[in-house]
């Protein structure tokens, strides 16, 4: 595909956003699929939940299912992801874009880098993205990271994140906030 046809469909389709894709197909690294009836799409295995799921288990050729768009592939491909918990997040944020973007900067940034943090900490998603990284949901689970970062922001910040802890669907057990974010 040329880049004029992978920037109409970035455009189309904008990374974060949430789009219906129905199955065309398993494959062995994951689920063959397509949007709006035309745009080609897959879900690699690790992407259909949290815990590895049997073929028998995923859903069947012909069923749609709500996925969200991680990005294209140069083929012109959907990237999708159709873990509940990365779901759940992208129904709560209320810019995961913005939020994601923040992060990976404040992630990257050089050592001391006091301000990068601080752009994180002033988005609305913060205390959400680090509760569910906290549970381990981001790709290559950076807990260590987000302890860092956790230990080092504002009383407000912790707060929220042993609050979003707390709640049911981003928690496996809601009594555990507090041991793992201790307040001041």
């Amino acid at each position: 595909m040329d880049g004029e046809g992978l920037l109409i469909l970035t455009q189309r389709f904008p990374r974060y956003s949430i789009v219906v894709s129905t199955v065309t197909a398993h494959r062995p690294y994951g689920l063959i699929t397509r949007v709006a009836g035309e745009v080609p799409g897959y879900i690699d295995r690790g992407y259909l939940s949290t815990v590895p799921l049997p073929e028998s288990a995923w859903p069947r050729v012909g069923e749609q299912r709500r996925a969200l768009v991680l990005g294209v592939t140069n083929d012109g491909r959907l990237r999708l992801d159709m873990r509940k918990d990365d779901l759940d997040l992208v129904d709560r944020a209320v810019d995961l874009p913005e939020v994601m973007s923040r992060w990976w900067a404040a992630r990257h940034a050089e050592a001391g880098d006091e301000a990068a943090l601080h752009r994180f900490y002033q988005c609305d998603d913060s205390a959400l993205l680090l509760a569910w990284l906290m549970r381990g949901y981001g790709r290559g689970n950076p807990v260590k990271c987000v302890e860092v970062v956790i230990e080092t922001a504002p009383e407000g910040i912790r707060r929220r994140v042993a609050e979003e802890l707390a709640r049911d669907d981003l928690s496996g057990d809601p009594g555990d906030a507090t041991s793992l974010i201790p307040l001041r």
